[in-house]
C-alpha cells in the first residue's frame, strides 16, 4: 500500500537513506538537491488514499548531481557526495534544521565517495587521487590512510562500533592486485589484508556483532 507521495525534487532521485530511528528520510537527486523529510508527516497514519507530502528541508550547496548519501544511526549527521567530487557534511541543530559544515574535499573536487560511522564520530572519503582520507564527524581532517600504497577504493564500510574501517582496494587493475583491508581508528593502522578476490570487491558488509565481514565481487561471482 502506498502511504505517501513525496514531491519537491526537480530531477530523478538516485540516493536515499532513512535514519535508524525511522524519523527522517534523506533523498538526493541528479540536479544536486538534497532533501530531508520528516516521516511522522505520513508514516503510520491510516488513510484511504496516499498522502501528498510537499513539506521538506532543502539543503543547498551541491552544484552537480548527487551520487551518494549516508547518515549515522540517529540522523544527526548527513553526508552527501556529488559528481563534481564534492562531499558535504551537515549537522542537525536543536531546532531540527541542518547546518552545512563545508566540503570535506576543501573544494578540490577530489572526493570519489564517502561514508560515515554509525556513531557519527568518523567520516571516510575515497579520493580521486586513490588515497583514503579520515575526518572527524564535523568534517575536520584527521589523516590520510594508505599513503604508502594508494589504490582505487571500490567500497568502504565502518564496523558497527565505528572503531574499524573495511575498504575494498584495487592496487593495480592491470594485474588484478586487489584486497580488502581493515584499519583501526583513529590510529589508521592497517590490521588485516584479505587478497582472495583477485578481480576486486564490489560490496562489503559487517556482521552486527563486528566479528565478521562479508565481501562480494570477483570474476567467479562469489
Amino acid at each position: 500500500t502506498i502511504v505517501a507521495l513525496l514531491r519537491g525534487h526537480a530531477a530523478s532521485v538516485v540516493a536515499m537513506v532513512f535514519s535508524e530511528d525511522g524519523q527522517l528520510l534523506f533523498t538526493g537527486d541528479l540536479g544536486g538537491q538534497v532533501r530531508v523529510w520528516k516521516t511522522d508527516l505520513f508514516y503510520g497514519i491510516e488513510r484511504k488514499d496516499p498522502l501528498l507530502v510537499t513539506d521538506s528541508l532543502y539543503l543547498e550547496g551541491h552544484q552537480a548531481g548527487i551520487l551518494f548519501i549516508d547518515t549515522n544511526h540517529d540522523g544527526s549527521l548527513l553526508l552527501s557526495t556529488d559528481g563534481n567530487g564534492q562531499g558535504f557534511v551537515w549537522r542537525r541543530q536543536p531546532n531540527g534544521l541542518f547546518q552545512g559544515l563545508g566540503d570535506i574535499g576543501s573544494n578540490s573536487g577530489n572526493v570519489a565517495g564517502a561514508v560515515c560511522s554509525d556513531d557519527g564520530k568518523f567520516i571516510a572519503a575515497a579520493g580521486k587521487d586513490q588515497l583514503l582520507y579520515l575526518f572527524d564527524g564535523e568534517g575536520n581532517p584527521i589523516g590520510v590512510l594508505d599513503q604508502d600504497a594508494p589504490g582505487i577504493k571500490s567500497c568502504m564500510a565502518f564496523s558497527p562500533e565505528g572503531n574499524r574501517l573495511a575498504v575494498g582496494v584495487i592496487r593495480e587493475s592491470s594485474t588484478g592486485s586487489c584486497a580488502v583491508e581493515v584499519y583501526d581508528l583513529p590510529s589508521g593502522n592497517r590490521t588485516t589484508t584479505f587478497r582472495e578476490q583477485p578481480s576486486g570487491t564490489s560490496a562489503l558488509s559487517w556482521h552486527p556483532d563486528g566479528t565478521a565481514i562479508a565481501s562480494a565481487g570477483g570474476d567467479n561471482h562469489d
